[in-house]
This record gives structure tokens, sequence and C-alpha cells, in this order.
């Protein structure tokens, strides 16, 4: 049976073996103690590619052997996985509601006031909105994110009922995932058509100008900055 792709990591899945430098590097550490990491990292770098081909080899082959080893226990996991429960995440699937200071984040982030700061200025200032807001104004939110919880329950029990059995019994298949790849491309290539466009069209503004237009049309084409 083909998949997709393979299955998420998970606890005994086996770690990929680093290169021969790696091996080099804790035995150079280990000689220098003395020495910061930005230090003994340049200092192993230089003493590496110094080394004869003898020398290297040696570590060239401690390599080998770990990779030998890594595809034995991969082997050995992926033959001890049960493959019928491995499926892709079902798009249909109900999506779980989030806390309230991300149910309230979610409703306000979009708004013209946070436009111009960064990602992570947005969720600070967003955080503090959140912490001074009134009990009242809380509560109504509160009321809000249980409701949302409650539709998610039904919602849930729903799908758990009858489409999640009819999505697992499909099994993903390669022409499937090159389909939705070659979609996805295409989107993105309109999207750069339509960018071109509207750039050329905003060609004679001043930055400012520019700058307002094009937050307009990111939000009005794209849903968000």
């Amino acid at each position: 049976r083909r998949w997709v792709s393979v299955t998420p990591r998970t606890v005994g899945h086996p770690k990929r073996p680093l290169g021969p430098f790696r091996y080099f590097l804790a035995k150079y550490r280990q000689e220098n103690p003395g020495l910061g990491e930005i230090q003994v990292y340049a200092s192993a770098s230089r003493a590496f590619q110094e080394l004869e081909p003898s020398k290297r080899l040696e570590y060239l082959e401690s390599y080998n052997l770990a990779c030998l080893r890594y595809r034995a226990e991969r082997l050995k996991y992926v033959q001890s996985k049960d493959w019928e429960t491995e499926v892709p995440k079902d798009p249909r699937a109900p999506k779980r509601v989030p806390k309230p200071e991300r149910f309230y984040a979610l409703q306000v982030q979009d708004e013209p006031r946070f436009d111009n700061l960064s990602k992570k200025a947005r969720q600070q200032a967003i955080q503090e909105e959140y912490e001074a807001l009134p009990a009242d104004q809380r509560a109504e939110l509160h009321g809000q994110h249980h409701e949302a919880r409650v539709r998610f329950t039904q919602e849930i029990e729903e799908y758990n009922s009858g489409a999640r059995e009819e999505f697992r019994s499909r099994e993903p298949t390669v022409e499937r995932a090159e389909g939705q790849r070659r979609e996805k491309a295409m989107r993105k290539k309109q999207q750069a058509q339509v960018l071109k466009m509207k750039l050329e069209e905003l060609d004679g503004l001043e930055v400012e100008e520019k700058l307002e237009a094009l937050q307009t049309f990111f939000r009005a084409e794209f849903g968000k900055i």
C-alpha cells in the first residue's frame, strides 16, 4: 500500500543519525572543555577540514554504522505500526473551540487598529485588551465561548457517527495528493498575477497611500495580511 506521507513522529520513532562532523565535534568538545559553544564549533570545523583522509574515514565509518542501525530500527518501527489507523486529518471535521483568550483574539485580530503592528506586538496588544475587558463584557464573551463549546460537542458527535467512518474508508492515494499540489500551485500563481496587476495600478501613488491601499487589498483578497 502506498501512502502520501509517513506517519507523524511518535514515542519510539528512531532518530536519524547526525553527520560525520557531529561525531568529531562531540570528541573535540570533550578534549577542549574550556572553549565556549561558538568557539568550539568554529575551531572544530577548521580542525575537521584539516584532517587527513585516513583519520576522517574513522568518523565516516561511525556515521555509516549509525545509518545502518537507524534503517534497521526504522524498519522495525514501521512494521510494528497499525497503518489502518494512520489516516490524514479530515478537513470536514469540526474545529475545536479555543480558550476564551484565543476566542476573543480571533474575533478582533483583523480589525484595522492592529494593521500596523507586528505579529508579536499584535498578540500582546490583544492580550492586554482582553485583560482590561469589563466584567460584563467578559461574561458575555464567556457565554459565547460556552455556546461554541456546546455546538462543537454536538457537531463532533454527529461527525463521529457518520462522516468520520466514511472518510477513514477512503485511502489517500498519490494521484489525489498530486492533484492537490497542482491546485495549490495554481492558486499561488493566480494570487501572484492578481498582486502584480494591483501593483501596476498603484504605481503612481505615494508610499503611504500605496501601503494603505495594499493593506486594504490584502484584507479583501486573502482575508488577512
